[in-house]
């Protein structure tokens, strides 16, 4: 996101130098560049959004594989009085319950981290990488 905001910058600053007549280059070299950078940006930012689904997926499906297996082995070795005070299907429920919450946060909460601090990342190299200094 920071990157976008510098290319949009010179962009504008771009359509501003035409308007004021300070840009000997014609009109269409120049926009035309940036708007090639806008689309090298997406298609970046399309590629590392789908590695990250992808691999949030891989994550949350054999996190709750692992849980599922240890779920099952434990039951045999509860006390049958706890499992005579269960229901017909209670337990498959508690375990399909678990597992789909866990399968609904692990890519939406876990994600918000390694993103934010890209983002905090990326902007920082752009400010230092472009500042006047």
């Amino acid at each position: 996101m920071p990157l976008m905001t510098v290319i949009f910058g010179n962009l504008t600053g771009t359509f501003q130098g035409f308007v004021l007549g300070g840009l000997s280059d014609s009109f269409d070299t120049l926009p035309n560049r940036y708007i090639l950078y806008f689309i090298y940006l997406a298609v970046g930012e399309f590629v590392f959004a789908y590695v990250s689904t992808a691999l949030f997926i891989y994550t949350r499906e054999h996190i709750t594989s692992k849980i599922r297996r240890q779920y099952l082995r434990a039951i045999p070795k509860q006390n049958f009085g706890f499992l005579d005070e269960l229901g017909a299907g209670e337990i498959t429920t508690r375990i399909t319950a678990d597992t789909n919450l866990i399968q609904e946060t692990v890519p939406e909460k876990v994600g918000v981290g390694p993103n934010g601090i890209a983002i905090l990342c990326g902007g920082r190299r752009c400010c230092y990488s472009l500042s006047a200094s």
